[in-house]
């Protein structure tokens, strides 16, 4: 038997779950704004302080009642559980509430905030685009997409964190067809291309591909 040993041989342990704030993916104080904004505006009975007395956790308590600035940088993973916990508290679905959620935020701020969406009247173009919003609003990943035909984009955005890829696949099938429409589209529809497709770790976290198809009619 040789001394020492062969740390090659050993198993990784994965990092723990960073406690919230702390995680290495940032998002815009925008994600959280509009959030709480939506909840006070009527999404939820007794607005963003039921929510957050909907949340158990006290670090993700004191993360949620933090005052956050709509262009400020902030820990991106919270996000998914104050949406869950919003959800609880109106007696919706997560997937209802995220839904709702970014479909307002869209009706909201495309016109003041992402006029840059509806510089093209075509809708194609404006799907195209429409990978560079996530951008804006996240800190981490690449996205790109693709023309498949007048009326159907696909697109991919990678890196994606996987504790919270089911959150950004809801907020995308409410954001996206509330850009399009605006654009003259119909009947938008936005379906995942598959499931979601690990493809690597930051800090220990899982971090995914998420692939979209989005097919409208004129």
């Amino acid at each position: 038997m040789k001394d020492g040993c062969s740390c090659a041989t050993l198993p990784r342990m994965p990092s723990p779950t960073p406690l919230p704030g702390e995680s290495p993916f940032r998002a815009l104080g925008v994600i959280y704004t509009g959030a709480r904004d939506y909840y006070e505006a009527g999404a939820v009975p007794g607005g963003y302080a039921t929510v957050c007395r909907q949340i158990v956790d006290p670090a993700l308590r004191t993360f949620a009642e933090q005052p956050f600035v709509y262009a400020g940088l902030y820990d991106a993973l919270p996000i998914a559980a104050i949406s869950q916990a919003a959800a609880m508290a109106a007696g919706l679905t997560h997937k209802e509430m995220a839904v709702r959620n970014a479909r307002w935020l869209a009706e909201r701020d495309i016109s003041r905030v992402f006029r840059f969406l509806l510089q093209s009247s075509k809708p194609s173009q404006v799907a195209l685009r429409l990978p560079k919003v996530s951008l804006r609003f996240f800190q981490f990943g690449t996205t790109e997409a693709s023309l498949v035909d007048d009326c159907t984009v696909e697109a991919r955005q990678t890196q994606v964190p996987t504790s919270l890829a089911l959150w950004m696949i809801w907020s995308v099938e409410g954001f996206a067809p509330v850009a399009l429409e605006m654009a003259g589209a119909k009947n938008v529809r936005v379906l995942m291309a598959g499931a979601p497709q690990p493809d690597g770790h930051v800090n220990g976290l899982e971090t995914s591909t998420l692939r979209w198809r989005i097919r409208w009619s004129i």
